[in-house]
């Protein structure tokens, strides 16, 4: 038994993940606040020379979400003035607490609203786990905020939605009009398994803001593609557990999943993980596709895990991620 425990570095719990909670309403947004006009104007409030590519990744990530999606058109782009109408969005990294990204409000209550909008570039304070993917967290984080900037509130809000295993508590302002059953993957979901939904609509997301927007000019079908990637979750442990070798405790929590979309996910058979080598068993098969091959692993350190991914008809491929505890 002690040899056991000597090699035993981290634990590794295969877990099966079907629903984060029980889920009944969906699309939340606030009715009032939907915007009368589909072209909104976006301006920034603190532009530089130095912050134009972190912007160009915002406003692209926009248009090909919301935009491309629906009816509505962001327009402008450009440096704020004192009277510019629509969502003014001003670029920060606060220390100190409430210092995420937020919208002073819902849909047009942002309208012409000073720092109506609040987006994070550098993730030296807020979210540092963030910067290891900058461009996605960016990318993620500014469609779920342009979510509330066009009348969406937290979908985890909703009566009945809210469990112990997920939040415990309401987040922002409520909506008023309810949709359809509960989207457990709406990028406007805390509770979703995957961060921000790694950055994309899901297909209720795009068709409930077709329904209150319109359909997009070009009328395009909803497109779901997107090559397979891993992401996570960081969770640190109440009750901690030790290492004999290393003499340190297992006090954080990794929740591994593969993120594609549904055909995509139809299609693999099997995803192997690599793991550190500093593992006793490095190599962890998992082929469950209903937890999206999800991992579980409680550890002492960050690493580089990669998945290679196998599909029905024999092709694989490799993907990595560095996991942080911040993420």
């Amino acid at each position: 038994m002690l040899k056991l425990y000597k090699t035993l570095l981290l634990f590794i719990i295969l877990f099966a993940v079907n629903e984060c909670y029980s889920q009944q309403i969906n699309a939340y947004p606030l009715k009032l606040a939907l915007w009368d006009s589909r072209s909104i104007p976006v301006c920034w409030e603190n532009p530089t020379e130095g912050n134009n590519l972190e912007r160009s990744w915002v406003q692209s990530a926009i248009e090909s979400s919301w935009e491309s999606e629906s009816g509505l058109t962001f327009t402008c782009w450009c440096e704020c003035t004192e009277n510019s109408e629509g969502i003014r969005i001003v670029i920060e990294d606060k220390i100190g607490k409430n210092n995420s990204p937020h919208t002073l409000g819902l849909g047009n209550e942002l309208d012409g609203v000073e720092n109506g909008m609040s987006l994070n570039f550098t993730f030296s304070n807020w979210c540092r786990g963030c910067a290891v993917k900058r461009q996605f967290s960016i990318e993620a984080i500014a469609v779920h905020e342009f979510g509330h900037a066009i009348g969406f509130a937290h979908e985890q809000n909703k009566s009945k939605c809210i469990t112990d295993d997920c939040l415990n508590e309401e987040q922002g302002k409520d909506g008023d009009m309810y949709m359809d059953s509960c989207d457990e993957n709406s990028i406007m979901n805390y509770c979703n398994k995957n961060w921000n939904n790694n950055g994309l609509l899901s297909k209720r997301d795009i068709e409930v803001t077709r329904i209150l927007y319109g359909e997009p000019e070009n009328n395009s079908p909803m497109i779901f593609e997107r090559d397979p990637e891993i992401v996570y979750q960081s969770y640190e442990l109440k009750k901690r557990f030790f290492s004999f070798l290393k003499k340190r405790p297992l006090d954080h929590e990794f929740k591994i999943f593969i993120a594609a979309s549904e055909d995509e996910l139809s299609q693999i058979s099997k995803v192997t993980y690599i793991l550190h080598e500093t593992f006793k068993n490095p190599k962890v098969p998992v082929v469950n596709k209903d937890s999206k091959f999800g991992l579980g692993l409680i550890v002492w350190g960050e690493f580089e895990i990669k998945a290679i991914i196998e599909y029905e008809d024999g092709h694989e491929i490799t993907k990595s991620k560095y996991l942080a505890f911040n993420n």
